[in-house]
């Protein structure tokens, strides 16, 4: 089974701060055991 999962921030700053926040390591976790692809668009037009 395929999924694609898109999150959006406003900016690198902010996807950065979710990044080194305590609550992603157990997603980290998650997305770690599966295949999995991450793609970072900066600047993408809303």
């Amino acid at each position: 089974m395929r999924r694609t999962v898109l999150l959006d921030f406003p900016d690198m700053t902010t996807l950065r701060a979710f990044y080194a926040s305590p609550e992603y390591p157990p997603l980290l976790s998650l997305r770690q055991r599966a295949r999995s692809e991450v793609l970072i668009f900066d600047g993408a037009p809303a």
